[in-house]
């Protein structure tokens, strides 16, 4: 029986008294216990360790984020939405993973407005299952990817219409630097310097 399995069972869910509060305080319990840390819609998204940082962001809206730490995961739950910039700035070490995240622009005044996100020179970063979608008729990348960054994309969804921009902009002439695997692209834009693997359009 694995970890989690063992501390949900140490919990009486049997009792007839048993509230929604302490049903949600005991779920958070053995999620952090496990050494994730859980962010509620709106509340400021941060790295609390040194390194090796794991994140879940809930359903619902939230901020943007800066990840500056090797090794940091962050995992949304089903529905959770960041609409303001997200930037990944870490050093050359364990790569940054980013999984299940709707990254959204609404408006042109929005700060994630020219990028949804961006990705440092330094940084490694892989995003599963993510989805990036921008205002209709917006101009801008989707995801920009500073020279000597890296980055890999599996199974991504972009969507939305752009005027003008790329959708994942490597500023650097190195398609190798970044992949882009079993993804759908619906912006009617191309990628650039980037080496596709499979995509749907």
């Amino acid at each position: 029986m694995g970890l989690l399995q063992r501390r949900l069972r140490s919990f009486d869910w049997t009792r007839e008294d048993l509230t929604h509060a302490e049903v949600e305080d005991q779920l958070r319990s053995v999620v952090e216990g496990l050494g994730v840390t859980i962010f509620q819609p709106a509340q400021p998204i941060e790295e609390v360790g040194i390194r090796d940082n794991a994140m879940l962001l809930l359903a619902g809206e939230h901020r943007g984020f800066r990840i500056s730490k090797n090794g940091t995961k962050v995992e949304g739950a089903p529905g959770a939405v960041v609409t303001r910039l997200a930037r990944v700035n870490t050093t050359s070490g364990p790569v940054t993973k980013i999984g299940g995240i709707h990254f959204l622009a609404r408006t042109s005044s929005s700060d994630n407005a020219a990028s949804l996100v961006t990705v440092s020179a330094t940084s490694r970063v892989v995003f599963n299952d993510c989805t990036f979608e921008r205002y209709p008729m917006s101009s801008g990348d989707y995801v920009s990817i500073a020279s000597g960054g890296t980055a890999q994309f599996f199974g991504c969804n972009f969507i939305g219409t752009q005027t003008a921009g790329f959708v994942v902009n490597n500023a650097a002439a190195v398609p190798l630097n970044v992949y882009i695997s079993g993804s759908y692209n619906t912006t009617g834009r191309l990628h650039n310097n980037c080496t596709i693997i499979s995509e749907l359009l």
